[in-house]
């Protein structure tokens, strides 16, 4: 939980005064602990509650550097600019995702150790409830090496 001033507004029409409930929108607050979808890694999602009102952060995207935007349902109340409010991120989610991505890295490790250096990651998806790692390699990787690869990462590498 953090405190937050919002310092912009987005609705359908660009910059707006005020979300009221029932509408969607974009926020931007002066101060976030929401982490914005970056590298393959998902935004995170929660929650933003002020004196009498309250919106679900349905996503986090960072659409310039520097610049973190919530995307918001307003359940109740009316969102207003320069409006306090508290900003918390669903807890279970982001440690998932934050395990996904220490997962990818643990993967890389061991591609690297079975492959060898050649080993490239070339993208991945982190998300709460999988993750998705592409590399790149100068050949193709056998059945029965991948097979060992998954085993792999099943246990502790020396």
């Amino acid at each position: 939980m953090r405190p937050g001033e919002v310092v912009a507004l987005i609705g359908d029409g660009g910059d707006v005064p005020a979300l009221a409930a029932g509408a969607s929108g974009e926020v931007v607050l002066d101060e976030t602990p929401f982490y914005p979808e970056s590298g393959g890694q998902v935004g995170d999602r929660g929650v933003l509650e002020w004196n009498g009102g309250r919106a679900l952060v349905t996503d986090t995207q960072k659409p310039l550097e520097g610049l973190i935007v919530h995307r918001v349902e307003v359940e109740e109340g009316t969102l207003r600019v320069n409006r306090e409010v508290t900003a918390t991120v669903t807890a279970g989610p982001r440690l998932d995702t934050q395990r996904n991505h220490t997962a990818t890295h643990l993967l890389h490790l061991a591609l690297r150790h079975r492959l060898g250096t050649g080993v490239r990651q070339a993208g991945s998806l982190v998300a709460p409830d999988r993750l998705r790692f592409d590399f790149t390699y100068a050949q193709p990787v056998e059945d029965a090496e991948l097979r060992r690869i998954d085993v792999a990462t099943r246990q502790p590498l020396p």
